[in-house]
């Protein structure tokens, strides 16, 4: 009796790794059409995943089925269904950005041991909304919500690059009349915002802060629009040479991986107007 319950334990052990198996094939064709632009045949999916058509279509009925994609025609196209768009719009309605992002700069603090702080775009522009020290002690004079300059700082330089220009327009005019320039333009030409825009991070001179660098890094949302920056604040003799590259790595992969709990797919940021 033992052995046959020992038998029947391993054939469920199999069923249900055969069954968890046939689960991730089914999320990778749905991800096939959640990286595609449009509809897609059978014959694109197929090439997308390298697949045998009768197997990836037997995946293609039973999510029509489910509702989870939608079939136009008996052989026509397929996309996303109405189950599918249900089940998305719950997610990103449970979804907390600041959970997410936070959980991710406490990672970056604590790789680097530097200081490291998440902005968003607020209504007067670039706005500071967490802040973590690292163990280097920075003398400071900003603090949760300050504004930080568009042009003149790293982490204002990705919203200059990456918001759109009707956006930008009254918080670079504003911030130009107080330090006595005129124009709504940044001191930037459009090389150097494309420059900036193409970017996984970038590296300059803190603006607010003498003697600390800021390395910083776009975030993205599930429209492929920016969502926020996140920034390292350290020592201008910590940020160079070897040490430098490690903190672009450490930061690149801090933002990419907010990113993605934000339903990016990389290479979808969204068009803007340009600067």
């Amino acid at each position: 009796m033992a052995k046959a319950n020992d038998m029947a334990d391993g054939q469920n052990d199999r069923q249900q790794s055969a069954g968890i198996q046939s689960v991730e094939i089914g999320m990778s064709v749905l991800e096939a059409f959640a990286r595609s632009n449009s509809a897609m045949s059978l014959k694109q999916v197929c090439q997308d995943l390298d697949m045998a058509p009768s197997k990836v279509h037997r995946y293609l009925v039973s999510f029509v089925r489910s509702g989870m994609l939608t079939q136009f025609g008996a052989n026509g196209l397929y996309d996303l269904g109405p189950t599918a768009r249900r089940l998305g719009m719950r997610a990103m309605g449970r979804l907390d950005s600041f959970a997410a992002a936070s959980k991710e700069l406490l990672w970056l603090r604590d790789t680097i041991d530097e200081t490291v702080c998440l902005t968003i775009w607020g209504d007067g522009g670039p706005t500071l909304i967490r802040w973590e020290s690292g163990s280097t002690p920075l003398l400071m004079t900003i603090r949760v919500g300050s504004l930080l300059p568009v042009g003149e700082s790293a982490i204002g330089r990705l919203f200059l690059a990456h918001m759109p220009r009707a956006t930008l327009q009254p918080i670079l005019k504003r911030q130009r009349q107080l330090a006595g320039l005129k124009g709504d333009r940044p001191s930037l030409s459009d090389e150097e915002i494309a420059e900036i825009r193409a970017a996984r991070s970038i590296h300059l001179e803190s603006a607010l802060i003498a003697g600390v660098d800021a390395i910083a890094a776009p975030v993205f949302d599930a429209d492929g629009a920016l969502s926020s920056v996140i920034c390292v604040l350290a020592p201008h003799q910590s940020t160079a040479g070897e040490a430098a590259k490690r903190l672009h790595r450490n930061i690149e992969e801090a933002a990419r991986r907010i990113s993605y709990e934000l339903g990016y797919v990389a290479g979808e940021v969204t068009r803007i107007a340009k600067n």
